[in-house]
């Protein structure tokens, strides 16, 4: 779980370095620094994610801003962060607003699923 978290925080990275939009930025997939915005319910996984990357990479800072999963999103929409972390896809109307902004990088990643495990013990038999 802790690889692909890592894995889709550095893709994070990657979609940051845009040569076009800075010409002067010493940005890369190692260094420099990203606005990120994040579901506030997903703090303690991502905030464990930040440490190992910028441990593992010193260059590089990631600025999450945490906040509700709209407000995450709103701030991708109003360019003050480059990535939104969420728990949902975007909706058409999003899609159409980063469209007009002509902004050809807007996909979603599937990082994780949620589920509900039951233990029971052997003689409790299950008549489902």
């Amino acid at each position: 779980m802790k690889n692909i978290l890592c894995i889709f925080l550095i893709s994070f990275a990657l979609i940051s370095c845009n040569s076009e939009s800075n010409n002067n930025s010493t940005d890369t997939t190692t260094s420099g620094e990203i606005n990120i915005s994040c579901d506030e319910s997903l703090k303690p996984i991502i905030e464990a994610e930040e440490a190992v990357f910028e441990e593992l990479y010193p260059n590089a800072n990631l600025n999450i801003i945490y906040t509700n999963e709209q407000d995450a999103i709103n701030l991708v929409l109003l360019d003050s962060a480059r990535a939104a972390i969420v728990t949902r896809k975007m909706s058409t109307e999003e899609e159409a607003i980063l469209k007009e902004q002509k902004i050809a990088r807007s996909r979603a990643i599937k990082i994780a699923l949620d589920a509900v495990g039951f233990i029971l013990h052997p003689e409790n038999k299950d008549t489902i």
